[in-house]
């Protein structure tokens, strides 16, 4: 994006905008005052919605922009066991603007719920609450959209899904559990852009030098109020280190582009054939 603005006049510059509500740590200094946070964020994706809506001017002033997130925020329109919606960022623009908004997923492995479950004794509450769920991350149709982008040369390639064999595919994702039986990837989305196979996808390189040793004692702060002294007392077992400074510098420390971790442990590209 800078490299494309760059050469760009101002006025037809692209614009970069955050439209997640920002987490006031300043304000946070107990556990009670998390918890808290957490409960506001069951309206986050109302108030992308809105962000969004308003940085488009109500699509008044004929502007595009891509929001790109992940997929709990891209569903169009999966809906519950009880026949009412999931209202994601993008269900709302669905529902309220028809036709002005278009669900692309990229390929890449796909989030699998298995069962609800216990957090475990380290765990801290999250906001994604992934530490009360089983889960494992697959290839979709168990291989099957792979090995078709294989058989065409695993060339970059974007289509709509709707009406063929890849949107007919049952829903999976963030919802499945308590989803209404029979949606499809459909549901969900409108289209597909594929860049390359799951194997060369990578993990971005992780730097250090951005954590001044101001914000590392900020992090301690936020630690202490995430978890509990037995909660930290597991996570220093398990990471085989002594206290919160160690941790953090185990945490923090630089890491290399790596091949995506769970792609490769997304099982065969060829399962379906078993299927």
């Amino acid at each position: 994006m800078r490299r494309v603005n760059r050469n760009l006049p101002a006025e037809r510059r692209f614009k970069v905008i955050a439209v997640g509500s920002p987490t006031y740590w300043s304000e946070i200094t107990t556990p009670e005052d998390l918890e808290q946070f957490h409960k506001s964020l069951a309206s986050y994706d109302h108030h992308m919605y809105t962000t969004i809506l308003n940085e488009l001017d109500q699509f008044r002033a004929k502007k595009k922009g891509v929001f790109l997130t992940n997929t709990r925020h891209a569903y169009k329109g999966i809906r519950r066991k009880d026949g009412q919606y999931y209202w994601n960022t993008a269900t709302f623009f669905e529902q309220r603007h028809p036709g002005k908004v278009f669900s692309i997923r990229l390929h890449n492995v796909t989030l699998s719920i298995q069962a609800v479950k216990s957090a475990a004794a380290g765990s801290a509450k999250s906001a994604q609450g992934m530490e009360n769920i089983e889960y494992k991350f697959v290839r979709m149709a168990h291989g099957l959209w792979d090995s078709a982008f294989r058989a065409e040369g695993d060339r970059p390639v974007a289509f709509p899904i709707k009406g063929n064999a890849f949107g007919d595919e049952p829903y999976i994702g963030n919802h499945q559990l308590d989803a209404l039986p029979g949606q499809k990837m459909q549901d969900a989305y409108d289209a597909v852009i594929f860049l390359a196979p799951l194997e060369k996808l990578r993990q971005t390189a992780f730097v250090d030098f951005i954590y001044t040793p101001e914000f590392k004692q900020e992090l301690k702060r936020r630690y202490r109020i995430m978890f509990t002294e037995a909660q930290l007392a597991q996570r220093f077992k398990e990471n085989n280190v002594r206290d919160l400074d160690e941790l953090l510098g185990k945490t923090l420390a630089a890491r290399p582009e790596a091949p995506l971790p769970q792609a490769q442990a997304a099982g065969p590209i060829d399962e379906w054939k078993t299927r």
